[in-house]
């Protein structure tokens, strides 16, 4: 993969036929014990990226991207902000700020960014869940839903969580640590009975190098008063709505932090310690 002097990146993931997964606009699984209702719209969309998820995991936490210029490129989406000030979830055009004393707040649109993954959202897969899911079993459901491991991934799961378990960090001061270091200290909010949803991605392996090969959620209730990084859930009842991601553009910082920064090699399991808290 080459990187122009612009530190501009972009790519297409060739159309593939996905007929064994996607068979009419509108599918209902019928069987007995069956708790899915699913439905297929049959779109696309492209991922805008700034800098790279292993970056981030070692220590870059400042960046020069604005949100007034991110939220030029999607709607949905996850991310930071500049000393790791809180956790991103943008959701139907709107930037939140989640800080480790648990305030949610609106995000100034001058305000940057170290990190961030946006897209506009239209999924093209729907999936609804009636029963009580954990977190485990909503990532297998999810599966069926993807129909190639080749391609990046946005992931919307809305409804009612019969119990949810996020996170959010302090924000740091220079010389800065690694994020695994961080994640030692970070805040630990739980609820029940909250409705609202987890913004989210998943990456294919061949990407771990600029994000996390895995699922990866932030979370926002209805009522923008609670949200995170998300550690654990039970969703009662709402749905999963996924995007085919087949367009992936990203830019790099402009920072000499960044430029002398040690990205080769393999980050995955710094990546787990910091996605996980563990």
């Amino acid at each position: 993969m080459h990187l122009n002097y612009s530190r501009k990146f972009s790519f297409a993931i060739p159309a593939l036929v996905a007929s064994t997964f996607i068979s009419g606009l509108f599918t209902v699984h019928c069987a007995a014990q069956s708790t899915l209702a699913t439905h297929s719209l049959r779109t696309t969309g492209t991922l805008f990226q700034y800098s790279t998820l292993p970056a981030l995991s070692l220590g870059i936490y400042d960046g020069n991207l604005t949100f007034d210029e991110l939220l030029k490129r999607g709607d949905f989406g996850l991310g930071t902000f500049n000393a790791l000030d809180g956790e991103l979830v943008i959701l139907e055009g709107k930037a939140w700020r989640v800080r480790s004393d648990g305030k949610v707040s609106r995000v100034d649109g001058n305000a940057k960014t170290p990190f961030a993954a946006v897209v506009k959202f239209a999924p093209d897969h729907i999936t609804r869940v009636w029963q009580n899911t954990e977190y485990s079993a909503l990532r297998k459901q999810l599966a069926p839903m993807l129909p190639s491991p080749n391609l990046p991934y946005a992931i919307a799961i809305r409804g009612t969580f019969a119990r949810i378990k996020v996170r959010s960090v302090p924000a740091q001061t220079k010389p800065y640590r690694p994020l695994a270091e961080v994640v030692k200290s970070q805040s630990v909010f739980e609820w029940r009975n909250l409705r609202g949803t987890l913004v989210g991605f998943r990456f294919p392996s061949y990407l771990s190098g600029v994000n996390l090969a895995d699922f990866h959620f932030h979370f926002i209730s209805d009522d923008r008063a609670r949200g995170g990084h998300l550690l654990d859930c039970t969703l009662k009842r709402g749905q999963l709505e996924v995007q085919s991601l087949r367009g992936f553009d990203m830019v790099l910082p402009e920072i000499k932090e960044f430029d002398a920064a040690d990205l080769s090699g393999d980050h995955e399991a710094d990546l787990k310690k910091a996605e996980t808290g563990k």
